[in-house]
């Protein structure tokens, strides 16, 4: 969506004020047939890594979430610190100097987004967003507040923030509070929340789903389903978008009403001994969409689902072959998926044969001290079209 297209929308919404329910309009359903993993070496047709700096300071402990972005990568460790890259690896910057209980840090990061339109980070807090510049220059300290209701801060618990525009986020809390399964649309300029819409839980249950916004307004909620939304950011109303089915290779309606009633039980139960097929993490990019399907407890028991809406045509990838395996996608556009991997684990993800010439060169220059780096894989698009 053109940023200009969304200033409209955004100047739209936020003259409303009331909570909006789902939109019941009639959405399609794809019958998803299931099959074995095709060969990789006529779905990929180029893989390509960009290696991280190896700056001091852009080395990075476990990874806790990673956002890419057009021309951006952000991390976010374990630790709550965050490291700024460019799309090509090159470091610029990390947050360990704002890690702390100054009135210019942060001692708690829920979550974290580099801001395309406003090119500032922004670090979301039990009680506000905090704002830096791409070299964590402190911007603002902008609180919580929710207009009609109280007059004072609202701590918030999110899992996840998108920007719609500069100063337009939205922000998807967590927990058992008053907000939680709500989508909040937080004004920066303000510092309100101006809208919120509501929408019900189809399944707690498992999920690997970390960017819960792909194609601009396509909605895949950290929930267990097999149903994904769209957000109308004129109306600011959900809607179901469509729902993908698996037949009896999938979780039943008699399947679901026989799962354990404790949501941990269940919980276990799908991640330990359910063999129906699952999806974890969805992402739309145009007419295609990428799923990662859970069939059992190992990496073994893992494809990838990609799905041409226009024609149907469905492609499985194995997550694990012989010779090469697939790491978590975090990201699919156009026709390119993203994973994150260590240098010790390069030799694990690649089939030197597909590897560009630049990036053949890369791993042969890998050692010990190498950072981690992006994986890029390349779908031939003859095999969906």
């Amino acid at each position: 969506m053109k940023k200009g297209i969304i200033y409209i929308f955004v100047a739209i919404l936020c003259l409303v004020s009331a909570c909006n329910t789902s939109d019941t309009k009639q959405s399609a359903t794809y019958q998803i047939k299931t099959q074995t993993g095709a060969d990789y070496r006529k779905v990929i047709s180029k893989i390509e890594i960009i290696p991280l700096d190896t700056n001091s300071l852009a080395y990075m402990s476990e990874l806790h979430r990673c956002h890419i972005y057009d021309n951006h990568i952000l991390f976010h460790d374990k630790n709550d610190i965050l490291y700024l890259f460019d799309k090509n690896g090159k470091f610029i910057s990390n947050s360990r100097n704002r890690f702390g209980e100054g009135p210019e840090d942060y001692s708690l990061c829920f979550s974290a987004s580099y801001n395309e339109y406003s090119h500032l980070i922004e670090v979301l807090t039990p009680t506000g967003m905090i704002t830096y510049d791409s070299l964590f220059n402190y911007m603002q300290t902008l609180p919580y507040t929710f207009p009609e209701r109280d007059n004072g801060d609202k701590i918030i618990n999110s899992d996840y923030l998108y920007d719609v525009s500069d100063s337009h986020h939205l922000i998807f809390p967590k927990g058992f509070s008053s907000t939680s399964n709500k989508i909040l649309l937080y004004d920066s300029q303000r510092q309100q929340f101006m809208n919120e819409i509501e929408y019900s839980i189809e399944e707690e249950g498992i999920t690997m789903q970390e960017e819960y916004i792909s194609n601009s307004n396509f909605v895949a909620f950290p929930y267990m389903n097999n149903s994904f939304y769209e957000i109308d950011y004129n109306k600011f109303k959900l809607s179901k978008l469509f729902t993908i089915s698996f037949g009896d290779k999938g979780l039943t309606a008699q399947d679901i009403k026989n799962l354990p009633k404790n949501v941990d039980d269940r919980r276990r139960y799908l991640a330990h001994e359910c063999t129906k097929y699952i999806p974890t993490r969805t992402i739309l990019s145009g007419k295609y969409l990428f799923s990662l399907i859970k069939e059992g407890p190992l990496l073994s028991d893992f494809q990838i689902l990609i799905f041409n809406l226009e024609n149907e045509k469905t492609v499985w990838l194995d997550m694990q072959y012989d010779n090469m395996q697939f790491p978590i996608i975090e990201k699919f556009e156009g026709n390119i998926m993203y994973g994150i991997i260590t240098d010790g684990e390069v030799s694990k993800y690649v089939d030197a044969s597909l590897l560009d010439d630049k990036s053949k060169s890369i791993v042969k220059e890998l050692t010990e001290d190498s950072n981690y780096s992006i994986i890029k894989y390349y779908i031939n698009k003859e095999v969906l079209n």
